[in-house]
């Protein structure tokens, strides 16, 4: 979430290489940042540093990092094994 279209503009920039997408939300007068990554396979450590990435890149750019969604109706499509018990 960010609260100017310049902090969302941003941080959609800090990740060139990624869709992005804003949407500015009336009732709240904030815009939400949508950021999408190409289709990957990895592991919790690297999902882990992915997070850390936002944090930071919503850090910097004055925005709110508010969590990451997992497409998992494509985890069934995967033809390795995707899980692990710790």
């Amino acid at each position: 979430m960010a609260k100017s279209i310049e902090s969302a503009t941003a941080l959609s920039k800090s990740l060139p290489d990624w869709k992005s997408r804003i949407e500015h939300l009336t009732e709240s007068k904030e815009y939400l940042v949508e950021i999408t990554t190409p289709d990957v396979q990895f592991s919790l450590s690297a999902f882990s540093g992915l997070t850390d990435i936002c944090l930071i890149a919503a850090h910097d750019s004055g925005t709110t990092f508010d969590g990451l969604q997992v497409a998992v109706h494509k985890v069934g499509n995967l033809r390795k094994k995707w899980w692990q018990f710790w």
